[in-house]
């Protein structure tokens, strides 16, 4: 991604979207897939109420 388009809302707007999909089909949670490169977004996800969750940790090569 270019740097210039971080910052403007767009990945928050596509969580709170899946988050109103997963309330609307009845889901009772939503995980997300990320890894330590992931940085920023990890911070938005927990701004958002998202917590860690070590049970579903596991080593992906490097990542």
């Amino acid at each position: 991604m270019d740097p210039a388009a971080g910052g403007r809302g767009v990945g928050k707007a596509l969580v709170r979207h899946c988050i109103g999909l997963a309330k609307a089909w009845g889901h009772a949670q939503v995980i997300i897939h990320t890894t330590r490169a992931m940085n920023t977004a990890w911070a938005m996800y927990e701004r958002l109420g998202f917590q860690r969750s070590p049970d579903l940790n596991f080593l992906q090569g490097d990542l």
